[in-house]
């Protein structure tokens, strides 16, 4: 059986999700989505259906619109039978990892900026954590009121997600305050924030 990546899996799905639609509503898909990640790949949507419609795991056919005309999508029952078998699982391993968060691994190379770059970075980030909280729940709020039940179980687990990411922003700028508190109170002449070269020697990093 031939592999697909999960980008295909995603569009298989959200084709199978709208019953029929356009190419530009699943790129607006992606370019709604709550991950960044995904909301990259709209530029590659276009050559993916390309390559599904060849592959016969999506129909296409022509509508007119306006003066023109509009491809239209549908999945075939071969697509189908992969989006199947894609949910079922299982689920392989580096699904269930650690997601990429670029927060956490500007954290863990905080100290080469001093205290107050620190705290200005923490506030940002909390900001803008703050900002994606509010926009997921307008989503969230919506999939309720359309009764898309499926939708409002991934977004509520989103927003789960965000606000323990919320906390632990919390968390970090709390210990950091008070590690460079001790740090200024016991040696004057060191700069805070500043970790001595090679100290972490070959170990694997924490981001």
């Amino acid at each position: 059986m031939a592999k697909h990546t999960d980008l295909e899996h995603m569009v298989l799905g959200i084709v199978w999700k709208r019953r029929q639609c356009s190419g530009y509503e699943v790129v607006r898909e992606f370019a709604q989505s709550a991950a960044a990640h995904y909301r990259s790949r709209e530029g590659a949507i276009y050559p993916l259906l390309a390559r599904l419609v060849a592959r016969r795991l999506l129909r296409c056919r022509e509508l007119p619109r306006g003066s023109g005309k509009a491809r239209a999508y549908k999945v075939s029952p071969a697509g189908l039978r992969v989006l199947r078998a894609w949910l079922r699982g299982p689920i392989p391993q580096q699904d269930a990892t650690v997601p990429p968060d670029l927060v956490r691994v500007r954290i863990y190379f905080l100290g080469a900026i001093g205290p107050a770059e620190q705290r200005k970075m923490l506030r940002d980030a909390a900001e803008k954590v703050r900002f994606e909280i509010a926009s997921i729940q307008q989503r969230l709020a919506q999939s309720r009121a359309e009764g898309n039940d499926y939708a409002a179980m991934a977004l509520s687990g989103i927003v789960r997600v965000m606000r323990a990411r919320q906390r632990w922003i919390s968390s970090v700028a709390g210990q950091i305050g008070s590690r460079n508190a001790r740090v200024a109170g016991s040696s004057p002449g060191k700069r805070p924030g500043r970790s001595t070269p090679g100290k972490s020697g070959g170990r694997r990093t924490g981001a």
